[in-house]
C-alpha cells in the first residue's frame, strides 16, 4: 500500500557534514553540539566517521518528537577540519531509520552560529562558493579566517578546486585537485583576514557527490565578533527567485548574490540593479523589511543579518517551486528567538505551532513588496512560547512556506539559519508491479504529495484518473501501454513522468487432442 508523504523541512535519514575550524583565541571553542530531532516515527540515529577508524559511532534511540542535543567537544581534534590545505579524516556522516532533521552547533557564548545540514540537497558534484565579502575577521590566536571545508562520500573523488582569493597553499586564480575516499575532508582557508580576501566566487568540481561547509571565523561588526556560516546546496539546487527578512541588527543588513551563469541580470523590488557573470557576487544593502529578489539566471543568495551587533549568516532558499507544509525547530538559548515566515498568500491563517493554531496567525502577516501578491512574510517573537530543547513542530495545511530562525543576544551571538526546504518539487509515479497477468490488478501513486498538488493520469483503453493513488482491477491485456502521471502545482513548472506497465494475456485455453 502506498501512503501519501508530505513536503517537509530538511527532514532525511542521511546527513554529510565537514565541521568548520573556529579559533579558541576569542570564545573557546567548545561547547560543541549536533542536534538531532525526530519526526513522527521513533529513530535510532548513528553519528560516525566513516574514514576515522578511532572514532566509535555514536548511537541515539530517539522517541518521536523528541529531540537530543550530542555533545561533541570531547572530539573536538578530530572534527574540527584543520590545518588547512591537508587531507584530513574528520568528515561526519548521520544516519537515522526514520526521517530527521539535524544541525551543527557551536555554542561558544560570543561566537555562535548554527549549520543548518540539508542532508541529500546539500550533496552534488559542482557548486560556486557564496560569501560575505564586506566585514574583516577578528584579530586571535589561532587566526580566524573564511574558510570552505568538503567532505567526500564515496571513495576516489577527484575535486578540482579554484580558489577566487589566495588560500594556504593555492594563489588566487590557480585550479588545483584533491583526490579524497569516503568520510575525507579538505579544508580550503583564506589567508587573508580583510574583507577583499573573502572566497566567494571560488569554484569547486567533482567527479562523485560532495557536501561543502562555508565558515567566516570571528567577523568584524561594530564592537562585535561573530562566526558566520552555512552548509551550502550545489548548483543544480540553487534558483533564480528569492525573499529576504531583514532581522534584528543595528545596522542594515547585508545580501550577497552570486552567479552561476554568465550575463545574471538581478532585480530588486521589480527593479533591475546589476548584471554578473559566472562567479561573480553583487552585495546589496538591506534597509527595508524585506526585498524581492529576482535572477534571470540560478544564483545562490547569501544572507548576512543578526541581532544588536551580532552577526549570523544563512544561505537562503530559493522560494519557486521550493517549500514545506512542516518545518522542525528548536530554541538553543534562553535569549531573544525569533521566527521568519513566508507563505504563499492565502494560507496565512493556516499555521499550527505544535498544534496550536493561536501561536502563528493571519494577523502577523504582510505581503511581501514586488511578490505581484504571491508571498505574505512575518517576524515573530517566539521567546514567550518556546523551551530551550523542546522542538516546535510548525505545519501549514494548505500551502507550503519557508521557515528560518534568529536566535541570540545583542553584545553574546547570533545563531542564524533557514529550515525549510531547498529542493525544487520533483514527482515521480510509483508503480510497485509493472508486469501482471490478465485478471490481476496494478496500482498507480506518486512519491510525494504536496498541499495543492493536482494529477492527471492518462493511460491505454481511454484511462483516466485524478487521485493521488488508484487502482486498475482485473487488468486485461489492452490496458498495456504507457501510463502519464502529468502533475500541476501553482505556478511550478513540474516534469511529467511515464512508466509502462505489460498485462501478459491468460493463456489459451488447451485444446483436447483427437
Amino acid at each position: 500500500i502506498l501512503l501519501p508523504l508530505t513536503s517537509k523541512g530538511q527532514t532525511d535519514t542521511e546527513f554529510w557534514f565537514a565541521a568548520p575550524n573556529v579559533t579558541s583565541g576569542h570564545a573557546g571553542n567548545t561547547p560543541i553540539e549536533l542536534v538531532i530531532v525526530a519526526q513522527e516515527q521513533a529513530s535510532t540515529v548513528t553519528v560516525s566517521q566513516p574514514a576515522n577508524a578511532g572514532f566509535t559511532p555514536l548511537i541515539y534511540n530517539l522517541a518521536p518528537n523528541t529531540q537530543e542535543a550530542i555533545d561533541l567537544s570531547a572530539y573536538l581534534a578530530t572534527i574540527q577540519n584543520t590545518p588547512p590545505n591537508t587531507i584530513l579524516n574528520y568528515g561526519i556522516k548521520v544516519e537515522s531509520t526514520s526521517n530527521i532533521t539535524a544541525y551543527y552547533a557551536p555554542q561558544m557564548q560570543n561566537n555562535p552560529d548554527i549549520f543548518a545540514l540539508k542532508g541529500k540537497q546539500a550533496l552534488g558534484t559542482s557548486f560556486v562558493i557564496p560569501s560575505q565579502n564586506t566585514f574583516d575577521n577578528g584579530n586571535y590566536t589561532p587566526i580566524a579566517r573564511a574558510s570552505f571545508d568538503i567532505v567526500a562520500t564515496e571513495d576516489n573523488t577527484e575535486i578540482t578546486i579554484t580558489p577566487s582569493s589566495d588560500v594556504v597553499g593555492h594563489a588566487a586564480g590557480t585550479t588545483f585537485t584533491v583526490v579524497l575516499d569516503k568520510g575525507e575532508t579538505f579544508s580550503v582557508q583564506a589567508t587573508g583576514a580583510g574583507a577583499n580576501d573573502r572566497l566567494d566566487g571560488s569554484v569547486v568540481n567533482s567527479n562523485k557527490p560532495i557536501a561543502i561547509t562555508v565558515k567566516d571565523d570571528s567577523v568584524v561588526n561594530s564592537n562585535c565578533r561573530d562566526l558566520v556560516g552555512d552548509q551550502i546546496v550545489p548548483v543544480n539546487v540553487v534558483g533564480k527567485e528569492y525573499i529576504v527578512l531583514k532581522g534584528y541588527l543595528t545596522i542594515d543588513d547585508q545580501i550577497y548574490i552570486t552567479a552561476t551563469a554568465n550575463n545574471t541580470e538581478i532585480t530588486i523590488d521589480g527593479t533591475v540593479v546589476s548584471t554578473i557573470n559566472f562567479g561573480q557576487t553583487y552585495h546589496h544593502t538591506l534597509g527595508n523589511p524585506t526585498a524581492y529578489i529576482e535572477t534571470s539566471e540560478p544564483a545562490y543568495l547569501y544572507h548576512v543579518t543578526g541581532f544588536g551587533c551580532e552577526l549570523g549568516g544563512a544561505l537562503l532558499p530559493p522560494t519557486e517551486c521550493t517549500g514545506s507544509n512542516q518545518v522542525t525547530v528548536t530554541r538553543a538559548t534562553n535569549e531573544f528567538f525569533a521566527l521568519n515566515f513566508m507563505v504563499l498568500s492565502g494560507a496565512e491563517g493556516d499555521f499550527q505551532v505544535n498544534g496550536n493554531p493561536n501561536i502563528v496567525t493571519a494577523a502577523d502577516f504582510s505581503p511581501v513588496p514586488g511578490s505581484g501578491g504571491m508571498w505574505s512574510f512575518a517576524q515573530i517573537d517566539m521567546s514567550g512560547n518556546a523551551n530551550v530543547g523542546t522542538p516546535l513542530f510548525i505545519t501549514n495545511s494548505s500551502k507550503r512556506f519557508h521557515m528560518g530562525v534568529v536566535n541570540g543576544g545583542a553584545s553574546s551571538g547570533c545563531r542564524y539559519g533557514y529550515f525549510s526546504d531547498y529542493a525544487r518539487f520533483e514527482l515521480n509515479a510509483v508503480v510497485p508491479l509493472d508486469l501482471i497477468c490478465e485478471g490481476e490488478e496494478f496500482y498507480l501513486g506518486v512519491d510525494t504529495i504536496i498541499n495543492g498538488l493536482l494529477i492527471e493520469w492518462e493511460g491505454p483503453n481511454g484511462f483516466f484518473s485524478n487521485n493521488y493513488f488508484d487502482t486498475i482491477f482485473n487488468a486485461v491485456s489492452s490496458q498495456t501501454g504507457d501510463y502519464i502521471m502529468r502533475p500541476s502545482l501553482e505556478n511550478c513548472p513540474l516534469l511529467n513522468d511515464t512508466t509502462f506497465i505489460t498485462v501478459k494475456p491468460s493463456p489459451a485455453a488447451p485444446v483436447p487432442s483427437t
